[in-house]
């Protein structure tokens, strides 16, 4: 008998909360112990698919065992682990000679679930964590010595026999799709696709033809027929799909289909970065889908390709240090040691289903892969992908559900929308960034208003720049400065051709791929390898590759000094160069957004607020840009207002909402109202947040006396019993009478609305003798995000300073104390900065950067100064006001 017994078994991290042994750690150590067969003992088949890969590489051999009651069965081939996902599926109860059943007993069965006995404890928190209550047995990674000391050499001669007898397992499944078709369906359906959109003219019908035949030649064909499917399927259950997705936009067969919605040779986009044979890769087509009826698309597939054939991935969520610090608070413990945090970091914490992944099998999943009792697949994609399955993407996206119910209302068809509309465009100028997809951070909204994009593809040009590495790398002012100068010198002309959309500057990887292939002479498959080589920085590839880049420029009449110039600039830029597919189609999403905001307003922000209610800072955003567009913004009783949702009150959920709105409608008085909410259950709490926010104020003329009214009803003292009283025993103190004139100020009920919902509706304004200093409002200063000078009265909630001017009201974060009124001078250029206030200012300069013609001058009350700084000279024009745009102050 070998000195060295195979190992049974291991527990993997993913018998959660069972084991604390990751398997890249766990399995280096067999190997270092000097096991050569190890046994994975999990109960679920989560894990084998990574057991068998990973055992590998470290050199051992992978053997599963699942436990069944007293006995395991182990598969002696990949025959027997199909057998075992079948049993497992509860589809097959019979056992064949590929699977050894042996008993509990006859083998020496050590349940490794931690790697050192210092981890015991380990163990045991992640036990309490799992609440499971199971005591389970455990030990550590032993030696083989310790292994064999263990069992007195018992049970090891049938072990071994066992291990000899496994064939080394291969887990490949031929993924089959559950629609077909040949090359001529497909090309019949393109046409007529291509027909309808009126794009036949030759170089479609040879683009056409030159894509059908690499799908075919690369067995695709099945591939596409089946999203072509999906398609079709999400439209029959009316759910919006988006414009596509990464590469695949590049593809005319998908545009002529209908699985994309951008014409690829109208924006110069490549099939080479969706498919190429070089690549050795499966396909990739992702399909954006309203996120509210992602689970009516599944459900439709299921009913359609059957219930086995369409199922969702798994994923696990992993114990990061925030969720590790709450669990051991949770368990009462004080302190956790190092090794201890060290070893629960990053293990599988809980199962969920992934977002986007499903698997699409023309047969029954049961048979080929293990599934959970939701039918859900138990292999992550990456497993999936190991196995030879091709999952689909299907990503439900809120901002199609968003943009679905805006167009809806507006009555607008989005794929009818012009793509030239300036006043979509102007959206972007203005900075009018809230709601409008992938702008509305700070940063995306400065480069909008600095880029000005007018037309579709600066659109996917500013989509595609807003991003670190060209942020970081100076490439965005590079194209802004091209942009505005108008003068970019090439260095062939051939590199014109390519750059120009983009003003000189290598923003693309498509732009890569044809710098490679018209310059560099590579074929389009070489392109593409070329520009993986380049954005993964893999130097031995590229050190193939770049004298036949350099031969080519050469060709095409370019020094080789400048060549290998190129070549450099290719490989310090473009690794920062994006998918124009993907940011094209994403462009155009974008562009519906600002569509719909630009010509109905109005209903823009209704939606926008109904579907962002939760989120306090996300509404007053909304309320400030409809206040800088001109549109009045209020509760749901006040007319011709955009209304704000009721849920925006704290304790507002949406059916307690509905309630409200069935009962204001139906009551005529304060006290009536507030009876039948409370006999609907609404606490007392409840109800003051609904005063206090200003929602009953067509019910009450000042909302202190409101809330007094509300404690005597909710102590029983009603209206209708002080007037019993008042007959019976004569005139009684009629405190609310008493108290009429002490309605609350503007100032009181800004306080209230931020207390109750998180932003003021109410705005107070500033001294009238402030004003002469005014020159800008905080609309135009919060949307525009630019620099002025404003008169304020501020309040406190919290640790938050809300400053009004009348107009608007921002929170910002101050230290020490704050005054009440005084002017502001702010600067939103880059983020939110207060530069300095003056309480009570007789003089405000403001400093400019250039100098103001006559009309850009107004006579202004002393106090006022203009100041002009430029070129070390200093120009000083009292009691006046510039008109110059606010970006050119310099507020010091």
């Amino acid at each position: 008998m070998s000195t060295i017994p195979p190992l049974f078994g291991v527990h993997s991290e993913y018998d959660l909360f069972c084991s604390v042994c990751k398997l890249e750690e766990a399995l280096p150590i067999c190997k270092k112990l000097g096991y050569e067969k190890v046994f994975l003992l999990d109960p679920t088949p989560v894990a084998w698919v990574k057991f068998v890969r990973m055992a590998r590489e470290y050199g051992l051999k992978p053997i599963i065992a699942l436990q069944d009651g007293e006995t395991f069965l182990i598969p002696r081939n990949s025959r027997g682990v199909f057998e075992l996902f079948k049993y497992h599926n509860g589809i097959s109860h019979s056992l064949t000679e590929n699977l050894i059943k042996i008993g509990e007993k006859d083998v020496p069965v050590i349940h490794v679930r931690y790697l050192h006995k210092s981890h015991r404890r380990c163990l045991e928190i992640l036990g309490k964590m799992g609440e499971s209550g199971e005591p389970f047995v455990a030990h550590h990674l032993p030696s083989p010595e310790e292994y064999l000391k263990l069992f007195n050499g018992r049970l090891f001669t049938r072990l071994i026999e066992i291990a000899e007898s496994v064939e080394d397992y291969e887990l490949k499944v031929s993924h089959v799709f559950p629609c077909s078709m040949n090359a001529e369906e497909i090309r019949s359906r393109c046409l007529e696709g291509l027909e309808k959109t009126r794009r036949t003219e030759k170089r479609y019908l040879e683009r056409l033809e030159m894509e059908i035949e690499q799908l075919s030649s690369l067995g695709m064909l099945d591939y596409i027929a089946t999203i072509y499917e999906v398609v079709r399927t999400c439209r029959e259950v009316g759910a919006r799909t988006g414009p596509g997705r990464g590469s695949a936009v590049g593809s005319l067969v998908c545009f002529a289909l209908g699985i994309t919605d951008v014409d690829p040779l109208e924006y110069g986009l490549l099939f080479e970065r969706f498919v190429n044979p070089a690549r050795n890769e499966p396909p990739d087509i992702d399909i954006d889908v309203e996120d509210r009826k992602r689970q009516d698309v599944i459900e439709a597939l299921r009913a359609k390709f059957g219930k086995y054939s369409v199922a969702n991935i798994v994923t696990f969520g992993t114990m990061k240090e925030r969720l590790l610090r709450n669990q051991i608070q949770r368990l009462g413990l004080s302190t956790l040691p190092q090794e201890c945090a060290r070893v629960l970091l990053d293990l599988p914490h809980h199962r969920s289903t992934h977002a986007a992944g499903v698997v699409l099998y023309g047969g029954d999943l049961r048979e080929v892969l293990p599934l959970d009792e939701d039918g859900t697949v138990l292999l992550d994609m990456e497993d999936l992908q190991e196995m030879g399955m091709v999952k689909v993407d299907i990503l439900g996206l809120r901002t199609l559900s968003f943009l679905e119910d805006v167009a809806s209302r507006s009555r607008v068809k989005l794929e009818t929308i012009p793509l030239n509309d300036s006043k979509a465009f102007r959206i972007l100028h203005d900075g009018l960034t809230c709601g409008i997809f992938q702008m509305e951070s700070n940063m995306a909204t400065r480069m909008a208003r600095e880029l000005k994009p007018t037309t579709l593809m600066e659109l996917s040009d500013l989509i595609a720049l807003n991003r670190p590495g060209p942020l970081q790398s100076g490439i965005f002012e590079s194209y802004l400065n091209h942009k505005r100068s108008g003068k970019i010198e090439y260095i062939h002309p051939k590199l014109e051709e390519i750059l120009s959309e983009t003003w000189g500057t290598l923003v693309y990887q498509e732009q890569v791929m044809r710098i490679a292939s018209t310059l560099g002479g590579l074929s389009p498959e070489e392109s593409d390898v070329f520009r993986r080589a380049i954005s993964k920085k893999d130097r031995t590839l590229l050190a193939r590759m770049e004298d036949r880049f350099v031969k080519g420029c050469v060709k095409n009449g370019m020094s080789s000094e400048t060549a290998r110039m190129l070549f450099d600039s290719l490989f310090n830029f473009a690794g920062y160069a994006f998918n124009k597919s993907h940011s094209v189609a994403y462009a155009k999403i974008t562009y519906w957004s600002c569509y719909l905001k630009a010509h109905h307003p109005e209903i823009f922000y209704e939606e926008f607020m109904k579907y962002h209610t939760g989120i306090p800072n996300k509404i007053w955003r909304a309320i400030n840009e409809m206040r800088f567009m001109g549109i009045k913004v209020g509760m749901p009783h006040e007319e011709n207002v955009v209304s704000i949702p009721l849920g925006c009150v704290k304790g507002v959920g949406p059916q307690l909402a509905h309630k409200i709105t069935e009962l204001m409608e139906e009551s005529d008085d304060f006290e009536t109202l507030i009876m039948r909410l409370k006999d609907h259950g609404v606490s007392i709490k409840v109800l003051e947040n609904l005063i206090k926010s200003g929602l009953l104020d067509g019910f009450i003329t000042c909302r202190k006396i409101a809330l007094s009214r509300l404690n005597r009803l909710f102590s029983g003292v009603s209206s209708s019993l002080l007037f019993i009283q008042e007959k019976l025993f004569g005139v009684v103190e009629n405190t609310e009478e008493k108290r009429e004139f002490e309605v609350e100020n503007t100032l009181e009920r800004a306080f209230m609305e931020c207390e109750t919902m998180g932003f003021p509706l109410s705005l107070p304004s500033p001294p009238e003798e402030l004003e002469k200093f005014r020159d800008i409002d905080l609309c135009t200063l919060s949307v525009r995000m630019c620099k002025g000078v404003i008169p304020f009265r501020a309040f406190k909630v919290g640790d938050v300073v809300i400053i009004s001017d009348g107009k608007c009201a921002i929170s910002i974060r101050v230290e020490g104390e704050f005054p009440d009124t005084g002017v502001a001078f702010m600067d939103f250029s880059d983020r939110r900065r207060l530069v300095k206030v003056k309480e009570a200012p007789t003089e405000v300069l403001r400093y400019y950067s250039r100098i103001p013609k006559p009309e850009e001058l107004l006579e202004a009350p002393e106090g006022n100064t203009v100041v002009v700084r430029r070129k070390g000279l200093r120009m000083i024009i009292s009691q006046a006001r510039s008109t110059l745009p606010p970006e050119d102050v310099e507020l010091r």
